[in-house]
């Protein structure tokens, strides 16, 4: 959200449904696009089949029914699915965008390109492939493009609370505020899309006209010393990061390409002197295959690696974060107005002020050139450097 404080961007972002054609005209589709919407996914699936039985050629269902079995989270009933559309549909863009989203949450992203640009050919406005090639473009550092998808499907579906939430990222303040409360009034309360958005808006109304994750000084290289975290005496376990705290304390975090910010223990935000911002809870990703641990948000005054520094940085806070041999977990996303350097031989980590400029220092989204700089690695494929789920998170030069 540009020039807006925010904590996370809500995961449910990645996937919207589209206006279905169906649904105007068949009440059975009406009926599964409104628990689609409301996040009853069970029910939604139960409609979908439902309609399909009775009227195969109702083509766009088969892309609520996969978005709806996705939504449930085990993928095999939802492969199952797009596979069944291909077979059934191969000429619709339900159809297309169904087998997009299966693939998309396989981590083929070549092949669910291939058939979102599939599904744009038989329907250029499309709102389903319009986001499911936003989320494919935001896997590969496209992202001024994926939010210019997103925000035209908006224009076309506007009543799906998923799409109402991707156009409040663009708002400031009370604006912003009430287009989440728009789609949190359209989610069942009990699900977690509901209770995720409902901690998000309480954490914004708490933060106030405060920006958060604010670099101060000037935007220049920084340079942050890195140590090995061991699994016992002779076994790595990875690289870790000495972050100050509020001027006070520090805390070796594990740098982990699966964490989305900084997460800390209690005992930890508590010595630091961290501030509970709003102290709504919510549900985040466990460390590792970890079960899914209730989190609390916290707010650092100051957050410092080597010579760089943020000001008013949320903080995730959970009671596993910590070990025996590290206090939390921290991100390569937390530097990504840098270019960054990792070099295990000397144990060091290189923060480049992008070439673009200050601009790049700026929360304005941006695209990249699809070049990787001097010395880069392209990981995954010859052309792009993936930012996709647990993988990198940041562009990051490797040297051994």
């Amino acid at each position: 959200m540009p020039g807006q404080p925010y904590f996370s961007r809500p995961s449910f972002f990645l996937f919207s449904a589209c206006a279905f054609d169906d649904a105007e005209s068949n009440p059975v589709g009406a009926e599964a696009q409104r628990e689609l919407f409301a996040a009853r996914y069970d029910k939604a699936v139960t409609l979908y089949t439902r309609l399909l039985t009775e009227q195969p050629a109702a083509t766009d269902a088969w892309y609520g029914l996969v978005r709806a079995e996705l939504g449930l989270r085990p993928s095999r009933e939802a492969y199952a699915a797009a596979e069944e559309a291909l077979r059934k549909a191969p000429q619709s863009a339900g159809a297309q965008t169904a087998a997009g989203l299966a693939m998309y949450r396989r981590g083929d992203l070549a092949k669910a390109e291939a058939h979102f640009r599939a599904a744009l050919r038989i329907k250029p406005d499309y709102p389903g492939v319009l986001v499911g090639l936003a989320s494919v473009f935001s896997s590969v550092s496209m992202f001024k493009s994926a939010r210019d998808l997103r925000l035209k499907a908006y224009s076309q579906s506007p009543n799906d609370p998923e799409l109402i939430a991707v156009y409040a990222n663009t708002l400031n303040g009370s604006e912003l505020i009430a287009k989440l409360e728009a789609a949190l009034a359209l989610c069942d309360p009990s699900s977690e899309k509901a209770r995720n958005l409902g901690v998000l808006i309480a954490n914004l109304r708490a933060a106030g006209q405060r920006k958060l994750r604010r670099l101060t000084g000037t935007y220049e290289d920084g340079h942050v010393k890195l140590f090995r975290i061991m699994d016992g005496p002779s076994r790595p376990r990875g690289v870790g990061v000495s972050l100050q705290f509020n001027g006070k304390q520090t805390a070796k975090l594990l740098l982990d390409t699966g964490a989305s910010g900084i997460v800390l223990s209690p005992r930890l935000a508590e010595k630091a002197g961290l501030q509970v911002i709003s102290g709504e809870a919510s549900e985040t990703n466990g460390i590792g295959d970890g079960k899914a641990q209730v989190s609390v948000a916290y707010l650092a005054s100051e957050v410092r690696a080597g010579n760089v520094a943020f000001a008013d940085y949320p903080v995730s806070v959970f009671r596993s974060a910590q070990t025996a041999d590290f206090d939390g977990l921290i991100g390569a996303g937390v530097f990504e107005q840098f270019l960054v350097k990792i070099d295990f031989v000397q144990m060091a980590m290189s923060l480049e002020a992008r070439p673009e400029g200050a601009a790049q220092a700026s929360d304005e989204l941006m695209d990249w050139n699809g070049k990787p700089a001097p010395g880069f690695i392209v990981f995954f494929d010859s052309a792009i450097i993936w930012q996709f789920r647990h993988l990198l998170t940041a562009r990051i030069r490797i040297c051994f």
